[in-house]
């Protein structure tokens, strides 16, 4: 099985076919590091479906006792970088990313995925909904969504925020005011939005 051509975007792609292979001798017993390189290894390539599969290996590698020999093993041979391995783990725990029917509109870049994965899920879902979600969306558009979503992820600690006009300026501006607010609620159902008179 050949690699397609990695994503730009994703500096460090899957291992090449000259890349070390982990031998197994026939006849004798695998270890389980060594069985989890080979699922990962085998599993990486450039494509949406086979990083979602390989995210979701090493996220089950991940809560092994002998997780730090097995990501030793995979940048020792060639396969992931500890970085990397750190990303895959994230993608393989979101429970939208690797739901099999959105597999078919996810982009093939890793990075891209990671970024996905920490959206909060509401936004993320909703982004999957209107196809913002698609297999050409680019890492840049990606990393905007993640740091409007670290908005949410402060929400305990930001209870409220507050923008002020004047009443002379609403008044003039009313329509426009109440049209730009559906369209941030329409883009960001997480937040609450309300016009209220006041100080």
């Amino acid at each position: 099985m050949s690699n397609s051509i990695p994503a730009q975007e994703d500096k460090i792609g899957p291992p090449s076919k000259t890349s070390p292979i982990v031998k197994i001798n026939a006849g004798q017993s695998e270890s389980k590091d060594s069985i989890a390189v080979n699922e990962i290894r085998t599993a990486w390539r450039n494509t949406a479906s086979a990083i979602i599969e390989t995210a979701k290996l090493v996220a089950k590698w991940n809560s092994e006792s002998n997780w730090l020999v097995i990501r030793t093993k995979l940048e020792k041979y060639g396969v992931m970088q500890a970085a990397v391995t750190s990303m895959m783990v994230k993608i393989g725990n979101s429970d939208l990313l690797t739901q099999p029917e959105n597999l078919k509109i996810l982009p093939s870049s890793y990075n891209s995925l990671y970024h996905l994965s920490k959206m909060h899920a509401d936004d993320l879902k909703s982004r999957i909904k209107n196809g913002e979600v698609n297999p050409s969306l680019r890492l840049k558009e990606v990393k905007s969504w993640a740091v409007i979503c670290k908005v949410k992820s402060k929400k305990k600690k930001v209870k409220y925020c507050r923008i002020s006009v004047s009443q002379k300026y609403f008044d003039a501006h009313k329509e426009d005011i109440s049209t730009l607010m559906d369209k941030i609620k329409k883009d960001y159902p997480y937040l609450n939005l309300c016009i209220s008179e006041g100080a």
